[in-house]
């Protein structure tokens, strides 16, 4: 399945993925202007004279550059101590830049140290405290990393803070907590965050701009905005939009359907890594939709995205071993590989092992696992699993010992999986009954 995915599991994997700060100090002139801190000896133009110059001066912004200096080795040798305490006295006199510069140090290059994340975490809010629009996106993102639910209504504040002071970014994550219900005052909607977001330069809004109008998300649904969208966000060069346009060309929504168009955007995200793109590139081979038929090119494209660890490709490669596409048929390489997709919380995986345990496929037969591994797929949404589990299961204990035949091997060890997140809708595609038709 490559277009539909459930919106709750969206919008909380982006809060979970949100932007990194860079490890790599941030340009020093930059960062005093966004501090609204003018630069001391600019007129020096030879390095030697202005660390001269600076080292005679004791105010925040001196003390700022001294140590950034010494943090880049720009004027003087490179001295990482050094730069910590001008940096640590440059923020106790007031500069949000050294503020944030030690946030993104206890965050980076020194994050394994003892208390390194309650450093860099107070230093993030002491920079939003000197109005810093950076250190508070930068604290309301860590704030959201820690837990969301507890810390919403702070890491709101701080967004707020900084989107009134221009920041994109705190339009776009004020924008997704938005959509999760975690933040919003009536004021601006979602889709009005990530409008202000998009205007301000920020690519990845474009890209959700398109996910809310492809799903109907507080908006109706409308799939020429979601094309328009997706493509300002990939001809930026943003991979997952590229993939979500090449999807709407592969079924025709909102833009004439081209399969030549969805290859060409297909292998310019696959170029990025997207193992998304691997898997929806494998699916037109995999079928020919567009291209010539080929087996052996769908299942490298799988096996390059199951290195990536994608539930998806680890499916899709089950039910091609299943089939004997590519590959000899063979049930127990199947069933380990749908394994490894239902580990990661594939909907369709979850049933069709399942099933696999029901009628031993791959695996001897395991009633209790089967109708558990059901039981987490009706969870996620699965239609397939829902009809197996109220018909087959209805005798069978989910708690005691596994009923039938006895399994003898080492898969029986892994005890209760994890329920998946919720996915998409399934479908049946045999009396018996397995799930999922591999898109």
């Amino acid at each position: 399945m490559i277009l539909n995915r459930a919106a709750a599991a969206l919008l909380l994997a982006a809060l979970a993925a949100l932007p990194a700060y860079a490890e790599e100090p941030r340009d020093a002139a930059t960062a005093l202007a966004e501090g609204t801190q003018e630069e001391p000896c600019a007129a020096e133009t030879e390095s030697a004279k202005r660390i001269q110059c600076l080292r005679k001066r004791h105010d925040s912004s001196s003390l700022y550059l001294l140590g950034m200096a010494f943090r880049t080795g720009g004027g003087v040798k490179a001295d990482q101590d050094q730069a910590l305490r001008l940096l640590r006295k440059a923020s106790r006199k007031g500069s949000a830049a050294a503020s944030l510069e030690l946030a993104l140090i206890y965050r980076g290059p020194r994050e394994n140290e003892k208390d390194a994340g309650d450093l860099a975490l107070g230093y993030a809010e002491t920079s939003c405290e000197q109005q810093s629009p950076d250190g508070c996106t930068l604290y309301g993102t860590m704030l959201m990393e820690t837990s969301p639910s507890e810390n919403a209504e702070e890491a709101a504040e701080a967004f707020t803070m900084a989107s009134s002071r221009g920041s994109g970014e705190a339009f776009l994550h004020l924008g997704r907590m938005t959509l999760l219900g975690l933040a919003g005052d009536g004021k601006m909607t979602a889709e009005e965050l990530f409008l202000a977001a998009e205007r301000r330069g920020i690519t990845e809004a474009s890209l959700r701009l398109g996910e809310i109008y492809r799903d109907g998300l507080t908006v109706p649904q409308n799939y020429q905005l979601a094309a328009e969208e997706f493509r300002k966000a990939a001809e930026k060069g943003n991979d997952e939009a590229m993939n979500d346009l090449a999807v709407l060309y592969t079924y025709g929504l909102g833009v004439e359907q081209s399969y030549s168009k969805a290859r060409e955007l297909y292998e310019k995200a696959v170029g990025l890594g997207s193992a998304d793109a691997m898997n929806n590139l494998a699916m037109l081979y995999q079928y020919g939709f567009g291209v010539r038929k080929s087996y052996p090119m769908a299942a490298r494209l799988l096996e390059s995205a199951a290195r990536q660890g994608s539930a998806q490709a680890f499916y899709n490669l089950a039910l091609m071993r299943i089939r004997g596409q590519n590959y000899d048929r063979d049930e127990d390489q199947a069933f380990d590989l749908m394994s490894e997709a239902a580990k990661r919380n594939h909907p369709e995986a979850a049933s069709n092992l399942g099933w696999m345990y029901w009628n031993g496929v791959g695996t001897p037969v395991n009633r209790r696992l089967g109708c558990r591994w059901w039981d987490n797929a009706v969870i996620a949404g699965n239609d397939t699993a829902r009809e197996n589990l109220t018909r087959l299961c209805r005798d069978v204990d989910l708690s005691s010992s596994a009923k039938g035949k006895a399994p003898e091997n080492k898969r029986e060890a892994s005890g209760s999986p994890e329920p998946p997140a919720k996915g998409g809708q399934a479908k049946a595609r045999s009396a018996g009954k397995a799930s999922g038709s591999g898109r």
